[in-house]
């Protein structure tokens, strides 16, 4: 599952991924601003709590996190769904995160 998740929603290519890490469908994923310096987002930027609203809209709850790189920038969201996740629900996930990128990083 972990897998359909990454390749369809969120792929670790996408300008704005700096490093998707986890185990299982336990997943981290790391958002910055310049994926090839690592730069992180300002903390103005919200950028954690808008892909958990524009997730949440398409009815996926991620949990956002801010501070990881030096206790006030740097933006990840956790994902975290149950272990007795179906296949329809790995695939709505991928959709909402997919769209929540599209919503918060507008090509």
């Amino acid at each position: 599952m972990k897998i359909a998740i990454i390749d369809s929603g969120i792929h670790p290519g996408h300008p704005h991924v700096g490093e998707i890490r986890g185990l299982g469908l336990l997943l981290g994923i790391e958002f910055v601003k310049n994926k090839s310096t690592r730069e992180p987002f300002p903390k103005e930027n919200n950028v954690a709590e808008r892909i958990r609203q524009a997730a949440f809209d398409e009815d996926v709850l991620v949990y956002p996190t801010q501070g990881c790189v030096d206790g006030i920038n740097g933006d990840h969201i956790l994902l975290a769904p149950p272990f007795i996740l179906s296949q329809p629900e790995s695939a709505q996930i991928a959709r909402a995160l997919r769209s929540a990128l599209q919503k918060v990083f507008p090509a």
